[in-house]
């Protein structure tokens, strides 16, 4: 487990690296789920018990959130070019 998320709280693994980008995004995702809908811890595990952990939609979401902003913060600026 690299890291696990309880409400506000963001949990690191022994062996997580703290400059691990995506992975914390991934977390912040899940902080934001929190803060969305106090039913969020139910629906998380709902999820998990329904598609199992890696397609539960909350963790998709999280991955895509994490991505996007990886992805988008890796292009190059019009001052770059």
């Amino acid at each position: 487990m690299g890291a696990i998320t309880l409400w506000s709280t963001i949990w690191l693994g022994t062996r997580t690296r703290v400059d691990d980008v995506e992975l914390l995004l991934h977390e912040l995702r899940h902080v934001e789920q929190f803060a969305q809908d106090c039913t969020f811890p139910l629906q998380y595990l709902w999820e998990s018990v329904r598609r199992g952990y890696h397609q539960n939609r909350f963790e998709l979401d999280a991955v895509r959130y994490a991505a996007q902003r990886v992805h988008t913060s890796r292009e190059p600026s019009t001052e770059d070019v």
